[in-house]
């Protein structure tokens, strides 16, 4: 492995589908498989939990789960100033409007890969 590690974003509308359904395998990509992982998901408490539990960086960029169109563009505006920040090597998103904004900021963003 290079001494650089491959960066990977998981991301959710809420914090607590990652809290959820993330639970172990946000470690398991950074501590077995050698990724650097940031998890993406509106503020929320789980995000602490998280960081703390799974030993990973988190960024928090509010999300709607509904249809807000305003929001979302805000929304939008926000994962594509992460996602430059942090040019990961893959995307990967676990909810509907995560998943929306998520693949057009990566696709924005040249991103490689887009999950």
């Amino acid at each position: 492995m290079t001494s650089k590690m491959t960066k990977i974003i998981r991301a959710s509308t809420v914090p607590g589908s990652l809290d959820t359904f993330c639970r172990g395998l946000l470690r398991e990509l950074r501590e077995l498989e050698g990724y650097e992982v940031v998890a993406v998901s509106s503020p929320g408490p789980a995000m602490h939990d998280i960081e703390e539990r799974e030993g990973v960086r988190t960024a928090a960029v509010p999300m709607e789960r509904r249809m807000a169109p305003l929001k979302d563009l805000v929304s939008l505006w926000r994962l594509i100033r992460v996602f430059r920040r942090e040019k990961p090597r893959m995307v990967h998103s676990i909810t509907p409007k995560a998943g929306l904004l998520c693949m057009m900021a990566a696709w924005m963003c040249r991103v490689p890969v887009r999950v």
